[in-house]
C-alpha cells in the first residue's frame, strides 16, 4: 500500500540496490511495529473481539496520519521536488526524510491514542 502512495515499485528498487528506498520502507515498518506493539501491550480492555477492533482502529488511524503527514511534508516543505521522485534517484536523504516522517507520525499517533 505504501508503494502506491510513494509511487515506486519496492521490489524493483530493491533489485536496483536502492538504499534510499530500503531506508524509507524500514522506517515505515518500524513505525508500524511501534503502533502495533503499543496497541497489543498492556492489560486487556474487555473481550478479545473488542481488543482486536481497538488494535485495528489504532493501526488504521496511525496509517492515515502517516499518509496525511507525508503529503503535507511533500507538498508544503518540499515544493521544488517530490520525495517520491527523489526516492527513485536514489537520494538517501529523501529515504531518511520519509523514514523520519513515518516514525514521527507513529509517535504522534501514540500520544493521541489512548
Amino acid at each position: 500500500l505504501f508503494s502506491k502512495i510513494l509511487k515506486i515499485d519496492l521490489q524493483q528498487e530493491v533489485k536496483r540496490d536502492n538504499m534510499a528506498a530500503g531506508t524509507a520502507f524500514s522506517g515505515v515498518f518500524i513505525a508500524i511495529s511501534l503502533v502495533i506493539a503499543s496497541a497489543i501491550s498492556g492489560p486487556s480492555k474487555g473481550s478479545f473481539v473488542y481488543d482486536l477492533k481497538l488494535t485495528l482502529f489504532d493501526f488504521s488511524f496511525s496509517f492515515l496520519i502517516m499518509i496525511f503527514l507525508f503529503y503535507i511534508f511533500d507538498l508544503l516543505l518540499f515544493r521544488r521536488f517530490s520525495l517520491s521522485e527523489e526516492l527513485k534517484e536514489p537520494n538517501l536523504s529523501a529515504g531518511i526524510m520519509i523514514a523520519g516522517i513515518a516514525l514521527f507520525s507513529s509517535i504522534l499517533s501514540l500520544l493521541i491514542l489512548p
